[in-house]
């Protein structure tokens, strides 16, 4: 099996020149799949290749250029060997050549499929290499996202007043990116309808509250030397995320945010602070996603987008559903920190609990799961809260008290739980349930036949 580590252009090169001496001896067997080889490894690198410190745009673009006629070169004599071979009558043709075993496991045939899937909404989500460096975040000129404005939503458009930047309104702005002990409930949800990605942020604060594990928060660049985000001098974030199988690096956005005529945000808000990241972070996913009109999702694929935790789906409706098991699974695995947890409600709520008001078609955050003597509860956080301003921070956005804000997180019984919801939504972290892992990424047609299912 071929190495996972991808070739460098010097040994690529060093490759079609030992593939080149091979030919030349009339080992053509051997001259063959090395020259397969170089072809894959030169059309990586000119996907792959990156700008070095000092290095002209200009100069990689004619290495990648030349990377393109080398693979082309290797592949073309790769044919004549191959065609020589199928010639038929002709005594001087070379001896028959192995055929190459197809590695769709090496790193050129990964690359290859992932970058297939990198055109999303009109933005290309390239693979994760590594962070910007920080000198990218502290040029003296605010970063404007050549890409626009992210698209609003109706009731955005309806309550807009401006378009604000952190950035550009000083030290006193009152705008911070982190506060360790702001509670998940401060994380809340205004006009956007995307109750999936609220519920995702506030129990991945959570889980970092209790295991300092920086779920989501290690996502947003720049990072202090402790791996938290930090505010950009110039306005420019980016973001590293689970879309399409594979880590990308969504660059870039700016942090332009939409206020409205109350005075706050009009997007992931903090609700007694002004507390950046769960914003930067929600319009980095839904830039990728098409904006802020977004139809919403379930936490579940919102979580593993944002972690790579995999996610889990529970059918509370389902015959086969398993309660008491589950439950032993959830209590066991949330306590350790292995996952965490989220409910939906479905196309109606069929009767309301006791403790709170549930909303249709609704993702909730989990922020503790109990049992005592007192049975066993899930605590349960509505992520849709609209609080009334009653006074602002320098910053000009509306920040309320928590006496202003409808209360919205209640402890609920895990039988009525199971009643009232329709599906719960578990995501796992996979370092903790699997010593190794091998991802494979691979393409196939939509009409591709498997047993007796069609995939459409």
């Amino acid at each position: 099996m071929q190495s996972s580590v991808p070739l460098s252009l010097t040994e690529t090169d060093a490759l079609l020149a030992k593939a080149a001496l091979k030919a030349s001896q009339s080992d053509f067997s051997g001259a063959f799949p090395l020259y397969i080889k170089a072809a894959q490894a030169y059309l990586h690198l000119s996907r792959t290749l990156t700008l070095e410190r000092g290095q002209a745009a200009k100069d990689l673009s004619e290495l990648k250029a030349r990377c393109r006629e080398k693979a082309s070169q290797a592949l073309q004599r790769a044919e004549q060997i191959k065609g020589a071979k199928d010639t038929p009558g002709e005594s001087s043709s070379p001896p028959p050549v192995k055929p190459v075993r197809r590695d769709r496991f090496s790193i050129e045939e990964q690359y290859a499929v992932i970058d297939q899937s990198s055109r999303i909404n009109k933005f290309k989500v390239t693979p994760w290499k590594s962070p910007l460096s920080n000198s990218e975040f502290t040029s003296p000129h605010l970063f404007v996202d050549p890409a626009g404005l992210l698209s609003l939503s109706p009731t955005q458009t309806n309550q807009l007043l401006k378009w604000i930047r952190p950035s550009s309104m000083g030290a006193g702005s009152g705008f911070i990116m982190l506060m360790e002990q702001m509670s998940p409930e401060d994380i809340v949800q205004d006009a956007v309808t995307n109750c999936s990605v609220i519920a995702a942020l506030a129990v991945c604060w959570q889980h970092h509250q209790r295991f300092n594990s920086k779920l989501c928060i290690s996502s947003i660049y720049p990072q202090d030397e402790s791996g938290n985000p930090r505010l950009s001098q110039n306005g420019m974030y980016a973001a590293k995320l689970l879309i399409n199988g594979a880590p990308r690096q969504i660059i870039v956005i700016d942090d332009r945010l939409p206020v409205g005529k109350a005075g706050r945000l009009l997007c992931a808000s903090t609700a007694s602070t002004n507390t950046l990241w769960p914003a930067l972070l929600e319009k980095a996913y839904l830039k990728v996603l098409g904006g802020y009109d977004f139809p919403g999702s379930n936490s579940a694929f919102d979580i593993y987008a944002l972690t790579g935790w995999i996610p889990e789906q529970l059918d509370f409706r389902s015959s086969s559903f398993q309660r008491e098991k589950t439950w032993n699974r959830l209590v066991t695995g949330f306590d350790a920190g292995h996952c965490v947890f989220t409910l939906g409600t479905g196309e109606e709520v069929r009767r309301q609990p006791r403790a709170m008001k549930l909303i249709s078609r609704h993702n909730y955050a989990v922020l503790a799961v109990e049992e005592s003597s007192n049975g066993r509860n899930v605590k349960v956080f509505n992520p849709w809260r609209t609080p009334i301003p009653q006074s602002s921070s320098g910053s000009g956005v509306a920040v309320a008290s928590a006496g202003e804000l409808t209360a919205s997180c209640h402890w609920i019984d895990w039988d009525e739980a199971c009643q009232i919801f329709d599906t719960g939504f578990l995501n796992w972290d996979p370092g903790r349930l699997f010593s190794f892992t091998r991802a494979f990424h691979g393409v196939w047609s939509s009409d591709h036949k498997i047993s007796d299912r069609t995939l459409k």
